[in-house]
């Protein structure tokens, strides 16, 4: 009598060759979900490795993927003069916007300058006027105190203290005005530069602006 065949589909052996799938399985994946890293050495040589080091993060690399194809690129961090560079431009972005918040536009801060001298000029010239004014007195005061001296007379006390209270005026009003024309030249100072950094970052938007492309839209 013929012994019956043995089956092929044993469990065990089953067992054994789907867990040697999975783990085929799972190594591919895992390679497919690799990245690798591509810089260049010292030598000049192209150096690809799954490890990134020191060397790759300060001179730049590529970042790849298990078909060695190029997903990203790292650029290479800056470092002195460049730093020191970017930490200005990131200063000066910072204050631009500052001004910009405080001023609005170089023609807004063009306007506020103008403003703050012409009250400051109308000062100046009523001043002037009073100081003219004193002048005045003061040469009339000046001149009745030389024709009683010429006419053998001495000049009243009254007389002569009127004359150094118009000296004192004269000179109070000098120093107002003195005063005055130095706040007016510290405000053309300090627009002036307010004004042109303004300027400047006007026409840096305008660049940028212009440089951006345009989308059409077809009919």
């Amino acid at each position: 009598m013929p012994s019956p065949e043995k089956s092929t589909s044993n469990p065990q052996h089953l067992f054994a060759m789907s867990l040697l799938c999975l783990c085929l399985f799972a190594s591919q994946q895992s390679l497919a979900d690799k990245q690798f890293y591509r810089y260049t050495n010292e030598a000049g040589e192209a150096v690809i490795t799954d490890n990134l080091s020191l060397q790759a993060i300060h001179q730049g690399y590529d970042i790849l993927n298990s078909r060695m194809e190029t997903i990203q690129h790292v650029a290479a961090p800056p470092t002195g003069k460049v730093l020191e560079h970017i930490k200005q431009i990131q200063a000066q972005k910072q204050e631009g916007n500052a001004l910009r918040k405080a001023y609005g536009t170089s023609t807004d801060a063009t306007r506020l300058m103008n403003e703050q001298i012409a009250s400051l000029q109308a000062q100046l010239d009523i001043n002037r006027a009073a100081e003219d004014q004193a002048q005045s007195k003061r040469a009339d005061d000046a001149t009745r105190a030389a024709n009683l001296e010429r006419a053998g007379h001495t000049p009243p006390a009254s007389l002569l203290n009127q004359i150094q209270t118009d000296n004192q005026r004269i000179q109070d009003i000098q120093q107002k005005n003195a005063a005055l024309r130095q706040r007016i030249a510290d405000i053309r100072q300090k627009f002036g530069s307010i004004i042109s950094q303004l300027q400047q970052q006007e026409d840096q938007d305008a660049n940028n602006a212009a440089s951006r492309p345009t989308s059409t839209i077809s009919e």
